[in-house]
């Protein structure tokens, strides 16, 4: 008996060894000590892979790791999902039903009805309804937001702003707005009761030049439904029947939407027949279409299409196929890039997978995926910032010497701002009745005691304004301007 343990014992020990001299054999001491993250992962894949006893595929590892993760942790499923979709491009997308529905619908939110532009830390005012909580309170295009409820929103991200403006309907908020009339420069503040707000997708209206000659202009704000194709035959039939030969059509932040309905709008302004709109190419099958025009359009003497660097999508191939067919001219910036489509897979629950899975061409056949659509005139984002001046020194210290008669350097530096902000036409270093008559313009507009002297409190506001100046600039479209201009001619 104590024989057969002894060998017992023995033949453990040997198993021991033997299963412990494999382990080292095989692993070959790995050393993952200096991998973090993704790299660990990653090494530990390729590891794994290389040197498992029954060589696994790679596809059926990750299959097995996204298996046991959903099934243990099932609350990274939504995650997992985005992910999925992101993976080769950044336009793939799932929705649920519910999802879906919500992104088909109008765009509606409770605010105080104002469109925004962003560029370089400036956020303005870039067009709202007559109707909106916004214009009710005397709020115009190209007003800069200056502050949100008493805070400044100059050092803020703009997500932050727009999200501190939007709330519950009945709400109020307070705004600061900086304006630049021509009139001189001033920061006001209004209360806004926030609002339900419909976004429409299309807002046409018709306008004069200095000439008298009436010009349609449509801000199409994306090509989402048939809705807004209806809205914009019907602005160009009407512009038709009022004899109107000029059209402006705005893309600017235009982030796309459907295909087919980007189509036919821009056959309505193809009158030729067999004209090549765009050309769509799969590049799994090596399917190539070419989408022409069926000679219903009609005709107009000018077309100018706004675009900038928001301008994406559908509205890059609409001033795309119109700049390749010589229809329009294009003005703006060079547009965002995206010029791959998406097809919408319904499934049997409802839910939808927007895949990525054509390219869009020009008429001519070029690709402008990643490169944008080119304009044909160059024009900058709507406002002028002020260059940076140098003055003479103007502060609580000494202040009190620009006074009536005086004639000094403070009055200089004085009339400087006044000159600045628009209130003065020379800066002479005199305090004269020129220089009374701006301090108290000056006082009327900013809500100040009107004493057409400078008082302490007229000081802090004229610095204030002066740097507000140099910030924001002046709102000026200039695209639209240059688009006017063609048109006059």
């Amino acid at each position: 008996m104590k024989k057969f343990i002894s060998v017992l014992l023995a033949v453990i020990m040997l198993l021991s060894f033997t299963v412990t001299a494999f382990a080292e054999d095989t692993l070959e001491t790995p050393d993952a000590s200096s991998y973090e993250g993704y790299e660990l992962f990653e090494y530990l894949l390729d590891f794994y892979l290389e040197h498992h006893v029954f060589q696994p595929g790679e596809a059926d590892v990750l299959r097995t790791i996204i298996i046991n993760l959903i099934n243990n942790h099932p609350e990274v499923l939504e995650e997992i999902i985005y992910y999925l979709m992101k993976s080769a491009d950044p336009y793939s997308q799932y929705f649920s039903a519910e999802q879906y529905e919500e992104f088909m619908s109008p765009t509606t939110y409770y605010g105080i009805g104002i469109t925004v532009e962003y560029a370089d830390g400036y956020i303005w005012v870039d067009e709202l309804d007559s109707s909106s909580p916004a214009a009710q309170a005397g709020v115009n295009v190209g007003d800069y937001i200056y502050s949100v409820d008493g805070k400044k929103v100059a050092s803020m991200v703009y997500e932050d702003v727009t999200a501190m403006i939007r709330g519950d309907e009945g709400t109020t908020v307070r705004m600061g707005f900086y304006r630049n009339d021509g009139d001189g420069g001033y920061v006001y503040e209004v209360d806004i009761t926030r609002a339900k707000i419909t976004s429409d997708s299309l807002s046409c209206y018709f306008t004069t030049d200095e000439n008298g000659k009436t010009i349609g202009v449509a801000e199409l704000r994306n090509f989402k439904s048939y809705l807004v194709y209806f809205h914009f035959v019907n602005f160009l039939e009407n512009a038709v029947e009022m004899g109107v030969s000029d059209l402006i059509i705005d893309l600017r932040g235009n982030l796309g939407g459907s295909l087919s309905v980007c189509l036919d709008m821009i056959n309505w302004l193809t009158p030729a027949k067999s004209k090549p709109l765009c050309i769509i190419t799969v590049p799994k099958t090596g399917e190539r279409t070419v989408y022409s025009s069926t000679g219903r359009g009609l005709k107009f003497d000018n077309i100018c299409v706004l675009v900038n660097e928001s301008s994406a999508s559908a509205s890059e191939l609409f001033a795309k196929s119109l700049q390749d067919n010589g229809y329009a001219t294009i003005i703006g910036s060079t547009t965002f890039g995206k010029a791959i489509g998406q097809t919408q897979y319904q499934q049997e629950d409802g839910s939808v997978i927007s895949l990525s899975d054509f390219e869009v061409l020009s008429p001519k056949g070029t690709h402008y995926n990643g490169i944008g659509v080119i304009p044909d005139i160059e024009a900058v984002a709507p406002y002028t910032q002020e260059v940076t001046r140098s003055f003479e020194y103007l502060n609580t210290s000494n202040y009190k010497e620009a006074k009536n008669y005086a004639e000094n350097d403070v009055v200089y530096a004085l009339e400087q701002r006044l000159v600045l902000l628009g209130y003065l036409k020379t800066a002479d270093r005199v305090f004269d009745k020129d220089t009374v008559n701006a301090l108290w313009n000056y006082q009327e507009r900013n809500n100040l005691e009107c004493t057409a002297t400078l008082t302490l409190e007229t000081l802090v506001s004229i610095t204030d304004t002066v740097n507000l100046v140099k910030l924001f600039g002046e709102y000026k479209d200039d695209a639209m301007i240059k688009a006017m201009d063609i048109i006059s001619k």
